[in-house]
């Protein structure tokens, strides 16, 4: 298993989401993610999402603040190569394209890919996506 930590900031005149629904937001981001997972991963699953809208309007622009933790089979990367850096830049490519359809433009803080020493069947809750809604 390894663990995908990523921080981000949005900003934009409009977002595709309303401010004044947050989890409406984080339920948009989570199965966009979920989906990224699926389709880098054969699947992984989404641990946290939290989105801050900023009260505050600069310049005209809308801003929000947005992490995600998730976890993913490292070893069922479908890309080649299966580089940790490879995978990392796969994941921040496809995050920031699902952002950029929900909240304009994407500024990637961070994108941590964390390998885990934990036993991988050992792990509750792990979806391939045939036991969750990321199909």
């Amino acid at each position: 298993m390894c663990k995908l930590e990523m921080h981000m900031q949005c900003y934009d005149r409009f977002f595709e989401v309303l401010p004044t629904e947050v989890e409406s937001a984080e339920i948009a981001v989570e199965e966009g993610v979920g989906q990224v997972l699926l389709d880098l991963f054969g699947g992984g699953m989404v641990d946290d999402v939290t989105v801050d809208f900023s009260s505050n309007l600069r310049m005209g622009l809308r801003y929000c603040s947005i992490s995600i933790s998730a976890q993913c089979l490292c070893q069922g990367f479908v890309l080649f190569p299966d580089t940790k850096e490879h995978m990392k830049l796969e994941v921040e490519k496809s995050i920031r394209c699902l952002l950029k359809e929900l909240f304009g433009s994407v500024h990637m803080g961070s994108v941590r890919l964390i390998p885990s020493s934990c036993d991988e069947d050992s792990q509750s809750g792990f979806f391939n996506g045939k036991q969750r809604y990321y199909h």
